[in-house]
């Protein structure tokens, strides 16, 4: 009884000790936040039947950035070529897997958005590539295209490059004092029943309020501190699961000694 005692209480120690490890190395830094509020403005534009682009704000007045969101009821498709996935800098012809007619990455139909990507993304490479749905855990109905650091586009495709102004970090670049960018235009390009077209877009840049330099991070002292944890983990429990071991090893040999001597009498 006491033995089973000893080794609940032995177990309870030891995964309090993995707890500490686990705790430090899954430490996830806040996203890079940005100088700057993004608004946008669509130029007024005459958009095919059952076709629209609005304007939607993530965030708060103090603190947000605008997206393009893109619906299309009609049976036509709308579509938004890449010029590259996962924000590589990489030519049309060199997409990893290229979407049909002519890298056309991104569709909206009959008011479902769509994507060419992987459908087996369980399974180890090489996958298999097919349309899906646009966003795979929610609705799928709109499109949205975003905005952020040099690129266009909407997960995992980029659609245009541009050297936009505002800046991202955690907290430890922007001074006290900033001047704001000048508004900029771009012209965000889509293709309707074989057409190719485009919406003239306008960035408008403002303060970001809820920026804080208290977020500023040092990733190598969180590594430094992970694995300090796994040094101090080891430290602690391997003299513990030796001195187990051991203890475990003289009960056993005790108890042969003792049933040994009982039936020499």
């Amino acid at each position: 009884m006491q033995y089973r005692i000893r080794l609940f209480s032995f177990l309870i120690l030891l995964i309090s000790l993995l707890c500490i490890p686990i705790a430090s190395c899954s430490f996830a830094p806040p996203a890079p936040q940005p100088w700057f509020n993004q608004a946008l403005e669509l130029a007024d534009h005459d958009f095919p039947p059952g076709v629209d682009f609005f304007v939607m704000r993530e965030g708060s007045n103090e603190c947000y950035l605008d997206s393009i969101s893109v619906t299309n009821t009609s049976i036509t498709p709308i579509f938004f070529p890449a010029i590259s996935s996962w924000a590589r800098p990489t030519a049309l012809e060199e997409l990893d897997e290229p979407c049909p007619d002519n890298n056309l990455c991104m569709k909206v139909v009959s008011n479902q958005a769509w994507k060419w990507d992987i459908i087996n993304i369980e399974e180890a490479p090489p996958w298999d590539y097919d349309w899906v749905l646009g966003h795979r855990f929610g609705e799928s109905e709109d499109l949205e295209i975003s905005i952020f650091g040099r690129s266009v586009g909407s997960s995992p495709y980029v659609i245009l490059l541009k050297e936009f102004q505002n800046e991202f970090d955690y907290g430890d670049g922007r001074p006290e004092s900033v001047d704001l960018p000048p508004p900029q235009e771009f012209d965000l390009p889509y293709i309707y029943d074989d057409e190719e077209l485009s919406v003239r877009v306008t960035i408008s840049y403002s303060i970001n309020e809820c920026y804080s330099k208290d977020r500023s991070i040092d990733p190598f002292e969180n590594i430094a501190i992970c694995f300090v944890s796994i040094i101090l983990v080891v430290v602690i429990a391997f003299p513990l699961i030796i001195n187990s071991i051991l203890k475990r090893i003289g009960r056993n040999a005790k108890s042969r000694i003792q049933r040994d001597e009982m039936e020499g009498t």
